[in-house]
């Protein structure tokens, strides 16, 4: 005996950054007479980076908070999938549910993740599992391109850590950026 909802159209509303669009979206239990039975949730959502971003920092994950950053980081859309394994009972914590989240964030600007400079990106990977969070892609820090990686583990042991990875262009644009005092023409190639 199985039990499955599937959404054809329909919308949540975020604590910020507006609705969401969780249209095609599946709620399914695979056996209703298991005692805790366990849903499967399958999540296609579409909104802006704001509003997922809030979706994603909603008890019991908080992600955001946990990685130490407000949820309105960055501006931009986000086109989201993901899965979830729930068990059915009161008092859910976080180390009972099993997910993985996979997005891609189209036309990202910040001013917030670096101060001083705007981030832009036309197209980032996101990837959330209970080991941690990870986003990727080509984007400009100011007027200077870059391709990195940003990862932050989750759990206790990880105490709020991140860390980025990536290249950047040393050039002219860089110096400038960067206030790098160097004469003219002591960068090239």
């Amino acid at each position: 005996f199985s039990y499955t909802l599937v959404m054809d159209a329909g919308t949540l509303t975020a604590p910020q950054g507006g609705n969401i669009d969780v249209s095609g979206s599946v709620f399914h239990v695979p056996d209703i007479r298991l005692r805790p039975a366990t849903a499967e949730i399958t999540l296609q959502a579409e909104s802006s980076v704001t509003a997922a971003l809030a979706l994603l920092d909603e008890p019991p994950f908080r992600f955001l908070t946990k990685a130490g950053r407000p949820v309105d980081v960055a501006e931009g859309r986000a086109v989201t999938q993901a899965r979830l394994r729930i068990p059915l009972v009161p008092k859910l914590s976080p180390d009972k549910v099993d997910y993985s989240v996979l997005a891609t964030l189209y036309d990202v600007v910040s001013d917030r993740l670096v101060p001083g400079r705007q981030v832009r990106a036309a197209q980032l990977a996101v990837s959330a599992d209970r080991s941690g969070i990870k986003i990727s892609g080509p984007g400009t820090l100011g007027q200077v391109p870059f391709r990195a990686t940003w990862t932050q583990p989750l759990g206790p042991e990880a105490q709020g850590r991140s860390r980025i990875e990536g290249t950047v262009d040393l050039s002219p644009a860089f110096l400038q950026e960067f206030a790098i005092g160097l004469p003219d023409g002591a960068v090239s190639g």
